[in-house]
């Protein structure tokens, strides 16, 4: 999404400044002003969007640091020791990229502002969920216990992350090594069989003139190929940052054939996990629904949460809401009901978060049992062909010298 340059006035009529994303120049006032912020002055970003900035690689915090970071702020502020002085500690431990954003937080809260102030000023870091939580800890006095919490949840997710990548990891090498088997079999063997067999005179069978002219194709136009891909990469990343872009690449993450189902099960989990600590936090289920369907970023499924919103300020329930998009599962709802009915949504909710988190570990394991073996036999289909349409002439070669 578009970044947005803003100067703003917080609720102490204190100047603030920093950057935000949001899809328009609306949609990004609206959004200071939900974190409490009179907007003086809101600019679009003229450079290309951070999103698609290599820089933001570096400046991005990881679920990893940011589940370090909480997990060594919480037992500081347990044990008494100041914002300002656990800030100084942690800074001087982190890596390279945390370590200067801590330091312009250090810095910020040194003169009198507050962790969750500076946090917002640095958006483009930092999620709105974890700003929210903090926010919500200073107003309460608890700031250690929901840095603690949090700590939890990110080390929760970087878990099901790693899981998954790991998952992932064989397939997408038994992949790549199928490429590059039949590149250097088309790049550097073939050719050697080509001129033997022009040398020789004889009609080839079809599928060696079908991949000689591959390859002959492929050898003459490398270059024009090479930036046909690129570009289309390129163009369909860029489309994909775009708001219809990414409606429809979000909307296809859904609907998509066997992936579709681990990903609505990851979106359950994440957004279970994201409104049950909200909620179990004070804050309430109307402020926590606008936080965790962010944190989805999925614009579809946020569509169908605004939706869910509307219904509930109307007076009806969260399973009732929920049940009326027909997006989760049937045990999401019928646990979001129980916690309704019993008082303990937060725990229901963290609760049906783990359950997810194991079915999204499974679903993945599963792909990439099912991926290995077709990616074996494709491997092995194009090996076969190259080796089919090699040997074929070879033979007729062998026949020819014994007559």
């Amino acid at each position: 999404m578009p970044v947005y340059h803003f100067r703003a006035l917080n609720n102490l009529g204190q100047e603030v400044s920093g950057t935000c994303e949001a899809s328009d120049r609306a949609a990004a006032v609206c959004l200071l002003m939900e974190q409490e912020i009179t907007p003086v002055e809101v600019r679009k970003d003229r450079q290309i969007s951070r999103s698609v900035m290599p820089l933001r690689l570096f400046k991005q915090v990881r679920l990893k640091d940011l589940a370090l970071l909480c997990r060594q702020l919480s037992v500081m502020v347990n044990a008494g020791v100041s914002i300002p002085d656990s800030l100084d500690i942690v800074r001087k431990q982190g890596n390279r990229g945390l370590r200067e954003i801590l330091d312009s937080i250090y810095k910020e809260v040194q003169k009198g502002k507050s962790l969750s102030q500076v946090m917002r000023m640095h958006g483009e870091v930092f999620p709105r969920l974890l700003v929210n939580m903090v926010e919500a800890g200073e107003a309460s006095g608890a700031l250690g216990q929901v840095l603690d919490i949090m700590a939890v949840h990110y080390e929760k997710e970087y878990k099901t992350v790693a899981k998954v990548k790991n998952a992932l990891i064989y397939p997408v090498f038994v992949g790549a090594a199928a490429v590059m088997v039949v590149v250097i079999m088309v790049v550097y063997v073939l050719p050697v069989y080509v001129a033997l067999f022009q040398q020789a005179g004889l009609i080839l069978p079809v599928s060696t003139r079908m991949l000689i002219r591959g390859s002959s194709f492929i050898e003459k136009y490398s270059t024009g190929i090479t930036a046909i891909i690129i570009g289309l990469t390129a163009g369909c990343v860029m489309v994909a940052r775009t708001g219809g872009g990414k409606r429809y690449s979000d909307g296809m993450k859904i609907v998509f054939p066997v992936l579709g189902s681990a990903y609505t099960k990851l979106i359950t989990a994440r957004f279970s996990r994201t409104l049950g600590v909200l909620t179990g936090n004070g804050i309430s289920l109307l402020k926590g629904m606008d936080i965790a369907k962010r944190v989805i970023d999925n614009l579809v499924i946020e569509g169908y949460l605004t939706e869910v919103q509307k219904d509930i300020e109307k007076g009806r329930g969260l399973s009732e809401a929920l049940e009326q998009i027909r997006f989760f599962p049937p045990m999401m709802i019928q646990m979001v009901r129980i916690g309704e009915n019993s008082g303990t949504l937060d725990n229901v909710l963290e609760r049906t978060a783990d359950f997810y988190d194991g079915e999204v570990e499974d679903a993945v394991a599963r792909l990439a049992a099912l991926f290995e073996p077709v990616l074996i036999i494709l491997m092995a289909a194009v090996v076969a062909f190259i080796v089919i349409s090699i040997v074929l002439p070879m033979m007729d070669i062998i026949t020819a010298g014994a007559l």
